[in-house]
């Protein structure tokens, strides 16, 4: 587990990764990252990658198209 500590930058905050978390995340000052919902309440941190960004947009348009569909696949 790391701690993260949240600083102010201008409006936003921000968050100082640890040298570990960007060696094992393979990203350099300056990357894009991508944090996104998990199971549980939590998230998952993941660089940022244009096919994922665009496979997740055609996931979202089936989930939002066919919701009532999707909905009863649980139960």
């Amino acid at each position: 587990m790391h701690k993260l500590q949240i600083i102010s930058i201008g409006e936003p905050a921000g968050v100082i990764l640890p040298e570990e978390v960007m060696a094992r995340l393979g990203a350099s000052e300056g990357d894009t990252i991508c944090l996104t919902e998990a199971g549980g309440g939590g998230y998952r941190l993941t660089m940022w990658s244009a096919e994922f960004e665009g496979q997740m947009r055609v996931a979202e348009g089936i989930m939002e198209e066919d919701w009532e569909n999707l909905r009863g696949m649980g139960e």
